[in-house]
């Protein structure tokens, strides 16, 4: 998808019109197959929306930071999950560090907690629950509760987005 190269605020307000409350875009003026007024875009193959504009796709969280902010962010970090929920609070500038500490638990996921998992340790007698943080082993612990407990820290200690982990559906 593309961004920042061809496309101006100018531009995108003159095709556009975006409801910071609702996320939702709509069309100023009719265009072939559109009319004025009408929802913008459509769902992509990964979950978001994308608008095509002058023959090029944009991804409309991007394309909401821009339309209010004028400059598109590195990236734009969806709070909530909801990929397609792109009101302007849903939204946040971000980097790829701070997207990370904010995402939603993947679906291979068995503890229920992102960043705490059951091994089982080659050679060893007694399978733990290891903890791991931003790429960092935590430790290993009996006690899943006390598990769970240390990787909360850890998210308050690196200053985790407090829906990471969560599911999308908010």
């Amino acid at each position: 998808m593309a961004d920042t190269d061809t496309l101006t605020q100018e531009r995108l307000k003159e095709l556009l019109r975006y409801d910071a409350s609702t996320g939702v875009f709509t069309w100023n003026k009719g265009r072939r197959g559109c009319s004025e007024g009408s929802i913008a875009g459509g769902m992509n193959g990964h979950g978001y929306i994308s608008i095509r504009l002058d023959g090029v796709k944009h991804m409309a969280h991007r394309l909401a930071w821009f339309y209010v902010h004028g400059y598109y962010p590195v990236e734009v970090d969806h709070e909530n999950h909801v990929r397609t929920d792109n009101r302007l609070d849903n939204l946040r500038d971000a980097d790829r560090v701070t997207n990370g500490k904010n995402i939603t638990k993947p679906v291979t996921n068995k503890s229920g907690v992102v960043g705490v998992s059951w091994t089982k340790r080659a050679g060893k007698r007694n399978d733990k629950w290891e903890v791991r943080a931003s790429g960092k082993f935590l430790g290993y612990f009996d006690d899943f509760f006390e598990a769970v407990c240390v990787r909360k820290a850890a998210n308050l200690r690196l200053d985790f987005h407090p829906n990471h982990g969560m599911q999308g559906d908010l």
